[in-house]
């Protein structure tokens, strides 16, 4: 009699596990996965969309939007660059986008914000990386790192920091400002510095 009360206490629990109570269960796990690592799914569906969108629309616009096209390569290779007016446009255009991403963190909807800026991100580097692949081969994947380097890891730094600032405690806040201040500083000088002498470089190998 034993033995089947035990058999039956299994059976029901085998039956509880395996039905709605785990089916909640992986949901949870499931929320809380997507909650976790929202900004990357974000980045990937924006790659996804992007690249989705240049294999559609790219190959009959390659001149028409210039992207990495050889006029592009061209003037870039030739292009004798005056650095302090480099430097001017280069800042006015990160302190803009830092000035966006300041509103964007003021607001009571700044989680939002920041996934369309995320997703807006990734298809933005999936149109990047089509159209230059279309062109160049496995090559254009390195003439986009190229494009992109060392300055966004910088402001790829800056963006994390931007994201995670309302968990950072209110007598810490002054710090992480001021090193967001020099990463953006720092981001400015190797576009402007580093960046077309990288690029240059790869032109060369691939055009």
């Amino acid at each position: 009699m034993d033995i089947c009360i035990n058999e039956l206490r299994m059976a029901y629990n085998f039956k509880t596990e395996r039905g709605v109570p785990m089916r909640k269960n992986l949901s949870k796990k499931l929320t809380a996965y997507i909650t976790k690592n929202r900004y990357l799914l974000a980045l990937f569906m924006g790659v996804l969309a992007g690249t989705f969108f240049a294999n559609c629309y790219g190959k009959d616009n390659i001149d028409v939007w210039g992207l990495y096209n050889k006029d592009y390569l061209e003037m870039m290779s030739m292009v004798s660059l005056n650095y302090r007016q480099l430097w001017w446009y280069v800042a006015a255009n990160r302190i803009k986008l830092v000035g966006i991403l300041a509103l964007c963190m003021m607001t009571t909807v700044r989680g939002i914000l920041m996934l369309a800026v995320t997703c807006f991100g990734g298809a933005e580097l999936g149109v990047m990386v089509s159209m230059s692949v279309m062109q160049y081969g496995m090559a254009g994947v390195l003439l986009v790192a190229a494009s992109l380097l060392p300055q966004w890891i910088f402001y790829t730094a800056v963006m994390m920091m931007a994201i995670n600032v309302t968990h950072v405690a209110n007598n810490k806040k002054a710090p992480a400002a001021a090193a967001a201040l020099v990463l953006i500083l720092a981001g400015i000088c190797t576009e402007v510095l580093v960046n077309p002498v990288l690029v240059k470089n790869v032109i060369y190998m691939i055009y």
